[in-house]
């Protein structure tokens, strides 16, 4: 990510809400990207981790689509299924 900024820093002309998704905005549907404020799926244990799955749709898609990833990829490569 920092390296695509300073490529492109000081040619951007304005940023594209829908690329930034910061707590879903404009909403789920309509976004491209997302940026996520706060702990990372893996650190479920973290302070805030169960508030922003409960409070934000896109935190919890973001991590059901990373949890449902780990397990597809320990099937595949080590047939384990949980």
């Amino acid at each position: 990510m920092q390296s695509i900024t300073a490529f492109y820093s000081g040619q951007w002309t304005s940023i594209d809400a829908k690329y930034l998704g910061l707590y879903g905005y404009p909403n789920i549907q309509s976004l491209s990207g997302v940026h996520f404020i706060g702990p990372k799926p893996w650190q479920r244990n973290s302070k805030g981790f169960e508030y922003r799955i409960n409070k934000y749709p896109d935190y919890r898609l973001w991590a059901e689509e990373y949890y449902k990833n780990v397990r597809r990829h320990a099937r595949d490569t080590w047939g384990i299924n949980r």
